[in-house]
């Protein structure tokens, strides 16, 4: 069973995700790769999520935005992606989000010395 990370009812009826990096943590300077794999919730289980394209979206330890991507969702409702952090990146924890339509899907990672 997938951990459920979606907020809301609605979004509980439309997306359950798992979202998740190789590591939980970072030294600036290094480069980031994340998953998710995304479910829509059926009567007896779960749906692949459709084909199409979500938002991935991360924000820094001072809640900016640092990244903003589409990514296409696979055949087998995963979607990845990478991004380098600056040398000169904030310290702290870095929010990961997922979006598709009014869903939103969370994990994250921490940036350390």
């Amino acid at each position: 069973v997938l951990s459920d990370y979606a907020l809301g009812r609605r979004s509980r009826e439309r997306l359950q995700a798992y979202v998740y990096t190789e590591r939980p943590v970072y030294r600036p300077g290094h480069k980031v790769f994340f998953k998710a794999i995304l479910r829509q919730p059926a009567e007896f289980g779960y749906n692949l999520f459709p084909a199409g394209e979500v938002q991935a979206e991360v924000t820094d330890s001072d809640g900016k935005v640092f990244f903003r991507r589409s990514l296409a969702v696979s055949k087998f409702g995963s979607v990845h992606g990478e991004l380098e952090l600056p040398l000169t990146a904030s310290l702290g924890y870095y929010g990961l989000q997922i979006k598709a339509d009014e869903s939103t899907a969370y994990g994250g990672f921490n940036v350390e010395e």
